[in-house]
């Protein structure tokens, strides 16, 4: 990758690591000032006012359509190469997602039985640490939308929650399943494909499109922002050749309009439009500016702050649960929303440290053993 492409690049991790930290800032403040930002639910937990603007679930839609155009950007750029095909594309993700996930999952149920021992529970949530949430959240199950409908529909114990004070993460667990439908799609049905991989794929595609959609026949337009950074990515010789006063444009009117939508309308950050103006918003800002001019020499601090973003979400409401019921009644305010995003991003990076830096690794053992291609069969003597 030329050194310029890699500072334009730099804008996607600025828009990464913003969006991590808008996560972070709209989390502490329910929890630190909650007289403000919060208010009690029907299970009598205190939880994000459904009036107000959530900055932290607005973070999990532009982070989603950041997905959408990278992955897809990823995806174009190797699906020549002939042994690239969908076991490869898996293992990446995998690694990619587990890595961290997998000792955080642990990290989760410890400490959790350790803060919340004796009977103790948290003000904004319930903690849940069944056998059931476990193999759930393990296997990306939780809060999937076709298990909660067979759940309704035969009264078994299926529909499971996020794992224990790890409340976000079911928005982990979608993206896996975006990952394994799009994966289907453009490295299977797409590319190269056959009657035989295409009838295997099939039952895997079915459950992963139908745990998606189950989101938005709930009123989410989180697919809707993935599908626009992939639309961007899919068509990026097109994008790249629409003149960059016109993406300047489009950029601007997505912003008004996203302003009109939320302060006239007060549409939640969900909403369909929301998601779509948003990709708009995103991926027409990268196209309407050489950012390597405007992010090139601070390309170093933006990378870091991108790097540890997913350890980052995947820590940072646990550490502060756990704090602020540690700290109950002696820090408040202004004081407990300082020590949290502190505590959250220092949780943050030393998962990424820990754990999440070493993605590559784990990624290239698993290739070697998945990847790897069957043995000819030895060829029996013939019977004398």
């Amino acid at each position: 990758m030329t050194s310029g492409l890699k500072h334009q690049m730099t804008y996607f991790d600025l828009v990464r690591g913003l969006s991590a930290q808008l996560v972070v800032l709209g989390h502490a403040s329910v929890l630190a000032l909650p007289a403000l930002f919060a208010a009690r639910g029907r299970d009598g937990r205190l939880g994000a006012r459904p009036d107000q603007f959530h900055v932290q679930s607005y973070g999990v839609v532009i982070f989603l359509v950041l997905s959408g155009y990278l992955i897809t950007m990823s995806v174009q750029r190797r699906r020549r190469d002939p042994s690239y095909g969908f076991r490869a594309y898996l293992v990446d993700r995998w690694a990619r997602i587990f890595t961290p996930l997998l000792p955080a999952m642990v990290a989760v149920v410890l400490i959790d039985r350790l803060v919340f021992s004796g009977g103790a529970s948290s003000r904004f949530i319930v903690v849940r640490h069944d056998i059931t949430t476990m193999l759930s959240n393990l296997l990306m199950l939780q809060d999937n939308s076709v298990l909660r409908q067979a759940a309704a529909a035969t009264g078994a114990p299926l529909a499971a929650r996020s794992l224990g004070s790890a409340a976000p993460w079911w928005t982990v667990a979608l993206e896996w399943w975006i990952y394994v439908g799009f994966g289907l799609v453009a490295l299977v049905l797409l590319h190269r494909p056959t009657t035989g991989r295409g009838l295997a794929a099939l039952p895997a595609l079915v459950f992963a499109a139908a745990t998606v959609l189950g989101t938005v026949e709930t009123g989410s337009g989180l697919m809707l922002s993935w599908l626009v950074g992939f639309a961007y990515a899919w068509w990026a010789p097109a994008m790249r050749a629409v003149p960059r006063p016109v993406h300047a444009g489009l950029t601007v009117l997505a912003v008004l309009w996203l302003w009109w939508c939320f302060d006239v309308v007060h549409l939640g950050v969900y909403a369909p439009t929301v998601c779509v103006l948003t990709g708009v918003a995103v991926v027409s800002g990268f196209h309407m500016l050489d950012w390597s001019r405007v992010l090139g020499p601070a390309r170093g601090p933006v990378a870091f702050v991108s790097d540890y973003s997913y350890s980052l979400y995947l820590v940072h409401f646990s550490v502060m649960i756990w704090l602020a019921h540690l700290v109950e009644g002696r820090v408040t305010g202004i004081e407990l929303y300082v020590l949290l995003v502190a505590a959250g991003n220092g949780a943050g990076v030393l998962w990424w440290w820990l754990f999440e830096r070493h993605f590559g690794r784990v990624r290239d053992t698993l290739r070697r053993v998945v990847t790897r291609p069957s043995s000819p069969r030895p060829r029996r003597s013939p019977v004398r």
